[in-house]
């Protein structure tokens, strides 16, 4: 993920965007594809517990519904059991952040369906509306709204930055892919 004050000529003024909280966990993709006339499941966790009958009924009603030939789910595994130096006060969550298919990422839209669908969490939404240049700034720092700080139980007990993506997927030529950016607390980048 680009850091999007590095890249601030790849992010146009009006662009309808979704800020979001950025999650401090474990990355963690689930796959299906279609291998011959078969279906295979992936996933790049080292813990396997997590491939549960939400996360194949997904995968299965996603590549069904779509005709597509491969979809992976892209998550933030949080919690005690994934990142016990930042728990969040819980024992584990799995954040939904995107789904990608081979046909590229899912509009915001249709991410929110289907993670209702499938009662996934998201990353906290700050905001959807038009890009601006004083949008990042306003909204890294402050207390985080996965948990409460008092649940918090790392030193560092407020957001550790934000993420930026467009409400409709979108390419930049600036950046050679995907338009999505990050932004860190200065708090926490200078722990």
């Amino acid at each position: 993920m680009h850091k999007l004050m590095e890249n601030k000529r790849a992010w146009t003024r009006g662009l309808k965007v979704n800020v979001m909280e950025l999650i401090d966990g474990r990355q963690a993709k689930f796959s299906i594809y279609r291998k011959n006339a078969d279906w295979e499941y992936q996933y790049a966790l080292q813990d396997g517990h997590l491939l549960d009958d939400r996360i194949l009924g997904m995968l299965n009603v996603l590549v069904e519904d779509k005709d597509w030939d491969k979809v992976t789910l892209h998550c933030v595994a949080a919690g005690r059991d994934y990142n016990p130096t930042n728990d969040y006060g819980m024992d584990s969550e799995l954040f939904l952040t995107d789904i990608e298919t081979d046909e590229g990422f899912l509009d915001d839209d249709l991410l929110v369906t289907y993670a209702e669908l499938f009662q996934f969490m998201l990353p906290p939404s700050y905001i959807k509306g038009s890009y601006a240049i004083c949008l990042p700034n306003q909204f890294k720092a402050g207390c985080s709204t996965v948990a409460p700080g008092t649940q918090i139980t790392t030193p560092f007990k407020e957001r550790i930055g934000i993420v930026v993506k467009p409400l409709m997927e979108a390419h930049s030529p600036i950046l050679g892919g995907r338009l999505i950016g990050v932004v860190y607390n200065p708090k926490y980048e200078a722990l």
